[in-house]
């Protein structure tokens, strides 16, 4: 073997080797590359910010003014009957379109921007729901604080607990989670059976709830602000000489509920504000029937 041969062999099994690192990385290089590509972004089809379909939507009742607190209620209470009146409606909407919200049509509890909402139970742990599940969930616990004394008193004389303000808040967040799922799964069955002025009506009735009270987080609530502009639910309001629905509505009652100055309210009605009419619900499809308190007996038409 010539002194060329004995060269080449040595020095073949290197030119091998350095062939293979510079294929293995070619191969990383374009494996990454294929890694880093970005998805095309779905663009998410909103048909509830169409403007055509607010020319057709109710205007003969201004949820701001019904919402307005008048001078002499207490806050609590105030926030409390708009809170119990929220639960009733939304579960009344939602018992429309239950039987189209499915395990198979809504396997995961979704709003708009496909924000999805997981379940926390009592011991802190995250649950995958399905839409009916999530829902359940939230009717459930609403029903369970609504008939808590502590939270809703019913006596007379009877207090606030401490604990009012942060349950209030967990229950509107977690109807805001059913207004927004409506939006996003459901919308087009509600407009087909002409009920989106109604779902409009309870949309706007929390949202200026949420917003004179902050009760609930804005960035929670941030996937529907697109809807809230649209609407134009923040324009200037009208001349403080009209006189506003609710102190119509509620004069009757203003001077029964003024706070004392020790900050427990001195009530000359037998019952509260918020607990004075009762009704049944009907069962939904999975449950027993459910009693809340009745806020449309004050609601103007």
């Amino acid at each position: 073997m010539t002194m060329l041969d004995q060269l080449l062999q040595i020095l073949s099994p290197q030119k091998d080797y350095d062939k293979r690192k510079s294929d293995s990385k070619y191969r990383r290089l374009k494996k990454k590359g294929k890694k880093n590509d970005k998805k095309p972004i779905v663009e998410e089809k909103k048909p509830y910010l169409d403007p055509e379909l607010f020319k057709q939507l109710p205007g003969h009742v201004d949820i701001r003014k019904v919402v307005t607190k008048p001078r002499n209620i207490d806050e609590r209470e105030w926030i409390a009957t708009h809170a119990i009146a929220l639960f009733h409606n939304i579960n009344q909407l939602y018992g429309t379109v239950s039987e189209f919200c499915t395990a198979e049509t809504c396997p995961i509890m979704q709003g708009p921007g496909q924000k999805q909402y997981a379940w926390v139970d009592e011991r802190g742990k995250k649950l995958k729901c399905t839409g009916p599940q999530y829902v359940d969930y939230v009717m459930t616990f609403c029903q369970k604080c609504a008939s808590n004394q502590d939270l809703f008193p019913t006596k007379y004389a009877q207090t606030f607990h401490e604990s009012f303000y942060s349950e209030i808040k967990k229950i509107l967040r977690f109807l805001f989670h059913v207004i927004a799922h409506m939006y996003y799964s459901h919308f087009a069955r509600l407009k087909q059976m002409d009920m989106v002025g109604y779902l409009t009506t309870v949309f706007k009735h929390f949202t200026y709830l949420d917003r004179d009270f902050h009760l609930v987080d804005r960035q929670e609530t941030s996937t529907m602000d697109d809807l809230v502009e649209a609407m134009g639910l923040f324009k200037p309001m009208p001349s403080s000489s009209e006189t506003s629905v609710a102190e119509r509505t509620t004069g009757a009652c203003s001077a029964a509920e003024a706070p004392s100055p020790s900050g427990n309210r001195t009530q000359q009605t037998p019952t509260h504000f918020h607990q004075q009419q009762m009704m049944h619900l009907p069962p939904r499809n999975n449950g027993a029937p459910m009693s809340i308190r009745n806020f449309q007996g004050w609601t103007p038409t």
